[in-house]
């Protein structure tokens, strides 16, 4: 907290909150304006790569899923991922899309719901898609004036500025949030769940805790990646307890957080209409290990209830089974069926724009230099303790896991800790920040403003790799999946085709759930070896990446490892946004393909 009269943090009255974003904006009306300016650019920015996105891989399911919720409010259509999410992106398409009066006809099956959707909508299946991927153009707005409003609140105005331009031009964020998935969602949902948490600590109020309870039950009704604040609240809020006398007890604070995990589990029930709730534990029948070992831990209390909706334990233990199992993850050339643990390293190296990196490592740097500091009083320091200990956290528990994790798919994982490393890097900016020298305070402006350049690869913010990494043309070669490739670029690739004539007899190899089909392409997949011809072929496929792809009739099959490799010999004709590429081969370059792929053979 800050002290108006001396810009120094004020000790004196923790619970009592001195600075919020609202009437900092109002003091400041200038400011203000630019404020405004900033969430219209980001706004503006989402909504341009909105309408640019080809339906990604599994907003193809995501979309129709969300909306069956709403129109039948039946939640085991996909139970991989809670309904909340997916209800809120399609709520456009309750009163735009033509409803079908019948459940699908289809369960189980994730490309048939899209491909039911797609049937059934037909030439407004874009138009819907982009209606749908509206609704995070407004959670993203909101979410960043959360972001700000903490930052504010602890650092003052300048750090909650200064969050608000990274927010507003972080590729990650814009990305995500143009996109109707959940993790922008639920990313919003662990940032605000946090920040109340903090707010618990100080105040322990039981208002407090029930906020907590609702922000947690909803994250966890979003993506089950919401379950991981069960953990983490209570962590945080041992950091985040004051020094000062007065503070909030032990025993009311467990008190209260306690109700907050009772108001959590009851929002996660409304939130399927209690449908299923109370099934006895020993009447499941899982599929992962780690539910069937709890399962079997409580074998002498197999009737009793279980205080979650059934659909949702299930998709639990859905999503366990998943991550359970082995994954192709790919990283720097390199293939692995269980993961690398440096992999959100990398992820984080390459993916996150190097402003904030800069801002994240002097943050911690002058954390640590201060220790010893006399500028600030014990208490002083005490408090910024709390609050950067708060925001680390959940980063740290969710890199870890991440980390361990063989299901290493893509920086959406741990999205949720990008918005609490944004207020972290901006405490470094706070107006109150003693023995900030000039080199040093322009060294963070400099990097806080080169968050501009981050958006110069507009409307492939999914594909943004920073320019230590080499950029987006590069990075292919480094990360795969929805670092770079979930089947954005399709339409573009239409474009290109129609105003190419010359491009005959195409073999396409497209990292999507979309049928090519539907947009009027004539093509067939390729061969296991090369021939002469046209290829277009998707990053993720170029890197080697199994999976299954889509003929021409729609029907699909699936690829092995290494099927479209060979033509990373070949030089591409033309670059298809940042994930696809077009290939003409010609019998003399094939030639000397072979030649040279007999002489490697010949050195193993």
């Amino acid at each position: 907290m800050t002290n108006h009269s001396s810009g120094q943090p004020d000790s004196t009255d923790e619970a009592t909150v001195r600075r919020t974003l609202v009437n900092e904006l109002r003091q400041r009306p200038v400011l203000g304006g630019i404020v405004g300016m900033l969430l219209a650019v980001h706004g503006v920015l989402v909504f341009s790569t909105a309408s640019y996105c080809t339906v990604t891989h599994d907003e193809y399911w995501h979309i129709p899923v969300g909306l069956y919720n709403l129109r039948y409010q039946q939640f085991d259509f996909d139970d991989l991922n809670p309904p909340l999410g997916r209800m809120v992106a399609a709520a456009p398409l309750f009163f735009l899309a033509e409803h079908p009066e019948r459940i699908p006809t289809v369960r189980n099956d994730l490309w048939a719901y899209g491909d039911e959707f797609l049937e059934l909508e037909g030439d407004r299946f874009h138009f819907l898609v982009v209606a749908a991927r509206c609704m995070g153009v407004l959670l993203s707005v909101f979410f960043a004036l959360v972001a700000a409003s903490w930052a504010t609140e602890e650092f003052g105005f300048r750090s909650g500025l200064a969050t608000i331009l990274m927010w507003s031009l972080s590729p990650s964020l814009i990305a995500n949030a143009g996109l109707a998935t959940n993790d922008l969602f639920v990313s919003g949902l662990f940032l605000a769940a946090v920040w109340r948490v903090r707010r618990l600590a100080i105040s322990g109020t039981t208002k407090d805790g029930v906020l907590v309870g609702l922000l947690i039950g909803l994250a966890c009704l979003v993506k089950f990646t919401g379950l991981l604040l069960f953990g983490v609240a209570p962590l945080c809020l041992v950091v985040s307890r004051p020094s000062a006398v007065g503070r909030p007890n032990w025993s009311d604070l467990a008190i209260r957080l306690a109700v907050g995990y009772c108001v959590a589990v009851l929002v996660i029930n409304a939130g399927y209409l209690f449908h299923g709730s109370g099934v006895a534990i020993g009447d499941y029948s899982f599929a992962s290990k780690a539910c069937r070992s709890i399962q079997s831990g409580f074998s002498s209390l197999a009737a009793m209830p279980v205080p979650l909706p059934e659909s949702f334990l299930r998709g639990v233990d859905h999503q366990r089974a998943m991550m359970e199992g082995n994954h192709p993850v790919y990283l720097s050339g390199e293939w692995s069926e269980t993961g690398f643990w440096t992999y959100f390293v990398w992820v984080f190296a390459w993916k996150l724009p190097h402003g904030l990196q800069i801002l994240t490592a002097i943050t911690t740097w002058a954390w640590f230099h201060q220790r010893k500091s006399k500028l600030i009083s014990a208490e002083q320091r005490h408090s910024q303790n709390a609050v950067l200990k708060t925001l680390l956290i959940p980063s740290g528990v969710l890199f870890a896991i991440g980390s361990l994790s063989g299901m290493q798919l893509g920086l959406r994982y741990v999205l949720p800790a990008v918005p609490l490393l944004m207020i972290y890097g901006s405490w470094f900016l706070a107006e109150w920040f003693p023995a900030r020298g000039r080199i040093t305070n322009a060294v963070c402006w400099i990097a806080l403003l080169s968050s501009i350049f981050s958006v110069r690869h507009h409307p492939h913010h999914l594909a943004y790799f920073n320019e230590l990494s080499g950029g987006p043309s590069n990075g292919w070669k480094l990360l795969s999946d929805s670092n770079i490739d979930w089947g954005q670029d399709l339409r573009k690739l239409k474009e290109y085709l129609d105003v190419h004539p010359e491009v005959a007899d195409l073999r396409l190899a497209y990292f999507g759930t979309f049928p090519p089909g539907q947009l009027g392409l004539k093509y067939r997949l390729p061969s296991p070896t090369p021939e002469p011809g046209w290829y277009a072929v998707s990053v993720n496929l170029l890197q080697g990446r199994p999976n299954p792809l889509r003929n021409s009739d729609d029907s699909t099959e699936n690829v092995y490892r290494d099927r479209c490799s060979y033509l990373r010999f070949f030089e591409p004709k033309a670059r298809i946004g940042e994930s696809i590429r077009v290939y003409q081969l010609t019998p003399e370059q094939i030639k000397q393909w072979r030649i040279e792929a007999r002489q490697a053979h010949s050195r193993l």
